[in-house]
């Protein structure tokens, strides 16, 4: 069956769903809040890379930083609205009749749960490059940036593992 031949299921939100999306949405105004607020206190110029040890390498524009509120606001967007179609996502496995509800809640979780993680990260870059330029802080926590980037791999883990069962 390919994927235009998949059933077209609408699954409610349930379980943590909900949660994670209220979640999200806090990550991603809260961080538009923290630019806000801070903009005028910024210099013109804040850091815009860090290099592996967290110190900051590149500088530049404060408007940087509405350029990452946008890609932030676009991956919620279009990660939100995947959960409409997931008969169309790519899985590493047929997809039946008999599995497709269970594949699509599972995946619709996990696209959530990476959103989440993803927009974390995001918040906590923009949250250093406007720490660092403030003069808050000097570089990059580069510890919390890891295990964020870790719990990715750990959530696409385990819905390997949930998913390769439910076939």
């Amino acid at each position: 069956m390919n994927k235009n031949e998949r059933p077209v299921i609408h699954l409610p939100r349930e379980g943590l769903e909900l949660p994670v999306e209220i979640a999200c949405v806090v990550v991603l105004v809260g961080t538009a809040a923290l630019v806000a607020l801070s903009w005028a206190g910024l210099p013109q110029q804040i850091p815009v890379h860090f290099g592996w040890s967290g110190a900051p390498d590149q500088w530049g524009s404060k408007s940087s930083l509405i350029i990452g509120l946008l890609v932030a606001g676009l991956v919620y967007a279009g990660l939100t609205r995947m959960r409409s179609y997931p008969h169309k996502l790519n899985y590493p496995w047929a997809i039946t009749a008999e599995n497709a509800e269970v594949q699509y809640r599972l995946a619709i979780v996990t696209v959530a749960w990476l959103k989440l993680e993803t927009l974390s990260i995001f918040a906590l870059v923009m949250w250093t490059q406007v720490r660092v330029a403030s003069g808050a802080m000097s570089e990059l926590a580069t510890a919390p940036i890891a295990v964020l980037t870790a719990l990715l791999f750990v959530t696409l883990g385990v819905y390997v593992y949930i998913g390769l069962r439910a076939r």
